[in-house]
C-alpha cells in the first residue's frame, strides 16, 4: 500500500495577481434592506478589490476593498445617494485578515470591522439600493468602460460571505472562526463561499453560481513552516532525554520538504563534538534518505524517490530488542536492517534540525522514547499526538514562533525563519495533486490511558465576595477599565456598555437555571460523567468508572477545562467530542504541569471570580503557548485557516473588544468560574488520588 500525500494541515485560498477575478450574478443580492459583507484575505499590495457590485450607470450598490492601506466601503441608499466610510487603522499586509463592512439601516450606521475590531462608522439614511442587475466580482473594481476594470486585488482570498442583515460585531467573528456555514436566520445569509476546496461552490444554500475571469485565478495551498538555510538551522537545545544511550528504543519522525540544497545535507542529528548518535541526511545526489547510529559506517538507505519541493513524512525507529533500526518515508517501509552494537550516551549532546547542507521547510519532528509499529506511524502522520506518555519532544514548527509542547526551547538560528511553504495551481489540476485538507482528530486516534495527575496542594480561600453582589458588579467594571486600559474620556461610553453587558448576563443566567449549576454529576451504572452547562448548550465532558479517581480530581478537571476549553468557546462554535477521549482530563494535566500557569489558578480557586481574573490566567496560558494544544484537541479541521491565526485571534478579542453582548459571555463565563471555585473543597490536597 502506497500512502498518498497529503499534508498535515495548512490552509488554501484563490490567488490574484491583479490580472483575475471571480464573479457570480447579484439577483439574490436585490432588495437587501441591510447588509454584511465578509471576507478572509492576505494582501500583498495596499489598494485592490475585494467585493463589488457597480456600474457607471447605476453607481455603487457596494464597492469594498483597500486603498492606500484602509478598509474602505462605498455604497449608496434607495434614493441614490452615495456613501462613503474609510477605516481610521491601516490593515497590515502579507498577513491572514478578517475584514467586514455593514450597512445597518435601522441603526442608520454604516460600520467597518478588522478582525473583529471596530475601525470606522458612518451615519446613513435610508436602505440599500435595492435592484442592482450585475454581476457581483470578487477581486475586481468597478467598470470603468464596458471591457475594463480598476483596483483588481492582489493576494489572497480565502472566505467570502454576505448577509441581508446587519451581523454584530460577535456574529461577525464567529463567521471568521466558522468551519461550516452557521445557521441562517431565515434567509439572511445569501453567499457563503469558502476557497479551502477546489471547484469551490456556494455553502448559503442558494446556490449561486461562482465563474472566473480568463485568465482565471490560481489556486493557492499554503503550510505553515519553518523555513531553513544551508547555514540556518533549528536548535532544540541540550536536554538529557533527547540522548537514547545503548539499546534504548525510539522514533524520530516528521515532515520535511526539500528545495534546494546540498548533495549530502543533515536532516536531524543529536551530537557533541562531532560524535553523533543518530542522525538522518537528505541525499539530493541519490534522491534518498540516510538514517545512521553511532559515528560509523553502517546506514540505512531509503528506496523511494525524493522530489525537491514537495512534502515528505519520515520516520526512523530502532527496537532495543531485535536491534532492528527501520527507515520509513510517508509511512512505507523503505528498508530495516540489524544493528547489534549499543551507541554511547552523549551527555550534553544537542539536538539540531536542518542546517549543516539542508535547504528547505519542516513542519514537525517528533521524538518518542518507543519504536513505534508501521500501524501506529501511519497513525500519526496526518495527525497530531499533543499528549503520549512516550512522547519525548513535540515541535511544532507551523507556530510563530515554533514551540514544543513539551517544554523544550526552540530557537531559529542563521536565517531559519517561520515561513510558508506554497503550492500554486492551475484550478484545472486542483483535486488530483491536492487532496482534501485533513483533520486534526488526534483525539479520536489517541488510545493511550493516562492518569490524571494529583491536585495542586496549598490552596488557601481568600475571602468571598456574594456573587451577584453591587461590590462584586463594580469591582468588574473597575477590573475591565483597568485590563482594556479604558481611559478617561472613554469611560462613560464604557460605563453603558458594561451597564448593558451586565444586565445581559444577569438575563442569561436567570433564563437557564443550569448555567448557574455549571454542571451535572451522574454515578450511575458503575459509572460517573459529567454534563458541563453553557451558552451554547450541554456538553458530556467526562464518562469513566466510578472511583477512578477522586472528587477532588473531577473539580480540578472540570475547573481546569471552564478556564480554557469555555473561554475559547465565547468565540468558537466549537465541536462535541468524546469524553472517552479523556480530553478535558489531558487538558489539566497540560496546565497544572506549567509552574506559572499553576501558580496563576492556584491564586484564585476559592475566590470570586472577576473577568479580569479569568482573563489574567489566559494570558498567562497564552504567554506559555499551552492554549495552542488546548485548541488542537478541540478543533476538528482547520480548514481554511492556519491554527495559529485563531489563537491570535480569539486572544486579540479578549483583551480588546468591548461589545456589550461579547462583555456578558465573559461574565457569565466569569459567574460559573466563581460557582466552581466556591465550591472547591479546602481538604481537597490532603486526599489521596484515586
Amino acid at each position: 500500500m502506497n500512502l498518498g500525500l497529503t499534508m498535515r494541515w495548512g490552509y488554501s485560498a484563490l490567488q490574484f495577481n491583479g490580472t483575475s477575478y471571480a464573479y457570480f450574478p447579484s439577483n439574490h443580492l436585490n432588495n437587501m434592506r441591510s447588509f454584511t459583507l465578509e471576507a478572509t484575505i492576505f494582501s500583498t499590495a495596499s489598494t485592490g478589490t475585494i467585493l463589488c457590485s457597480a456600474s457607471p450607470t447605476a453607481g455603487a450598490y457596494f464597492n469594498f476593498g483597500l486603498s492606500n492601506g484602509f478598509l474602505y466601503l462605498e455604497t449608496m441608499n434607495n434614493t441614490g445617494k452615495p456613501f462613503q466610510v474609510t477605516a481610521t487603522k491601516k490593515l497590515p499586509l502579507l498577513e491572514w485578515h478578517q475584514v467586514a463592512a455593514t450597512f445597518d439601516s435601522d441603526r442608520k450606521l454604516i460600520t467597518l470591522c478588522l478582525d473583529g475590531i471596530e475601525v470606522g462608522s458612518s451615519p446613513i439614511q435610508g436602505i440599500p439600493y435595492q435592484a442592482i442587475p450585475i454581476q457581483t466580482h470578487i477581486g475586481a473594481g468597478k467598470y470603468q468602460s464596458p471591457s475594463g476594470y480598476q483596483n483588481l486585488f492582489y493576494g489572497h482570498i480565502a472566505r467570502i460571505a454576505i448577509w441581508k442583515s446587519a451581523r454584530d460585531i460577535f456574529e461577525i467573528a464567529e463567521d471568521a472562526f466558522a468551519i461550516v456555514p452557521p445557521a441562517a436566520t431565515g434567509t439572511d445569509l445569501v453567499l457563503w463561499t469558502d476557497f479551502t476546496e477546489m471547484p469551490t461552490e456556494d455553502r448559503s444554500g442558494n446556490g449561486i453560481e461562482i465563474s472566473y475571469s480568463t485568465p482565471p485565478p490560481n489556486y493557492v495551498y499554503s503550510i505553515p513552516s519553518t523555513g531553513v538555510t544551508e547555514k540556518g538551522f533549528i536548535d532544540c537545545g541540550v536536554y538529557p532525554e533527547y540522548n537514547f544511550g545503548g539499546y534504548q528504543p525510539y522514533t524520530i519522525e516528521g515532515w520535511f520538504n526539500p528545495t534546494s540544497t546540498a548533495d549530502m545535507a543533515v536532516l536531524v542529528a543529536f551530537e557533541k563534538d562531532l560524535h553523533w548518535q543518530y542522525y538522518i541526511q537528505y541525499d539530493k545526489v541519490n534522491s534518498r534518505l540516510i538514517a545512521k547510529r553511532n559515528s560509523d559506517g553502517q546506514a540505512i538507505y531509503s528506496k523511494e524517490q525524493i522530489t525537491e519541493g514537495r512534502f515528505y513524512h519520515f520516520a526512523v525507529s530502532y527496537n532495543g530488542d531485535s536491534k532492528m533500526m527501520s527507515l520509513y518515508v510517508n509511512g512505507n517501509l523503505q528498508t530495516a536492517e540489524y544493528f547489534p552494537g549499543g551507541v554511547a550516551n552523549v551527555a550534553q549532546g544537542r539536538l539540531i534540525i536542518g542546517g549543516i547542507g539542508f535547504t528547505g521547510y519542516i513542519q514537525n519532528v517528533r521524538l518518542w522514547k518507543d519504536c513505534l509499529e508501521q500501524a501506529e506511524l501511519r497513525q500519526w502522520i496526518l495527525n497530531d499526538v499533543i499528549t503520549d506518555p512516550r512522547l519525548v519532544a513535540n515541535f511544532d514548527f507551523t507556530t510563530t514562533p515554533p514551540m514544543d509542547s513539551m517544554g523544550h526551547t526552540v530557537q531559529l538560528l542563521n536565517g531559519a525563519a517561520s515561513a510558508l511553504a506554497t503550492t500554486t495551481l492551475e484550478l484545472a489540476d486542483r483535486k488530483a495533486q491536492l487532496g482534501v485538507s485533513m483533520p486534526i482528530n488526534s483525539s479520536y486516534f489517541n488510545s493511550v490511558e493516562e492518569v490524571p495527575l494529583p491536585p495542586p496542594k496549598v490552596i488557601k480561600p481568600a475571602d468571598q465576595r456574594e456573587l451577584s453582589s453591587a461590590d462584586l458588579k463594580e469591582k468588574t467594571f473597575t477590573d475591565l477599565v483597568s485590563f482594556w486600559k479604558v481611559d478617561g474620556e472613554k469611560q462613560h461610553a464604557f460605563r453603558e456598555e458594561f451597564e448593558k453587558a451586565y444586565a445581559r448576563a444577569e438575563e442569561m443566567l436567570s433564563e437557564n437555571e443550569n448555567l448557574r449549576k455549571v454542571y451535572t454529576r451522574t454515578d450511575e451504572n458503575g459509572r460517573t460523567k459529567i454534563i458541563y452547562h453553557d451558552l451554547r448548550g450541554d456538553a458530556l465532558i467526562y464518562d469513566r468508572p466510578i472511583g477512578e479517581v477522586t472528587d477532588c480530581t473531577i473539580w480540578w478537571i472540570v475547573f481546569v477545562y471552564s478556564i480554557s476549553v469555555k473561554f475559547l468557546g465565547i468565540f468558537l462554535p466549537l465541536p462535541v467530542f468524546s469524553p472517552y477521549n479523556q480530553i478535558p482530563g489531558k487538558i489539566f494535566n497540560l496546565a497544572i504541569a506549567n509552574a506559572k500557569v499553576l501558580a496563576k489558578i492556584t491564586a484564585v480557586v476559592g475566590t470570586t471570580i472577576t473577568v479580569m481574573s479569568g482573563l489574567d490566567i489566559i494570558t498567562e496560558m497564552h504567554r506559555e503557548m499551552i492554549l495552542w494544544p488546548i485548541l488542537k484537541f478541540i478543533v476538528v479541521s482547520a480548514g481554511w485557516f492556519a491554527l495559529t491565526a485563531i489563537i491570535a485571534r480569539a486572544f486579540t478579542m479578549a483583551t480588546g473588544l468591548v461589545a456589550a453582548e461579547i462583555m456578558a459571555k465573559f461574565i457569565v463565563w466569569a459567574a460559573q468560574l466563581t460557582k466552581l471555585s466556591l465550591e472547591y473543597d479546602g481538604n481537597c490536597a490532603e486526599q489521596g488520588q484515586g
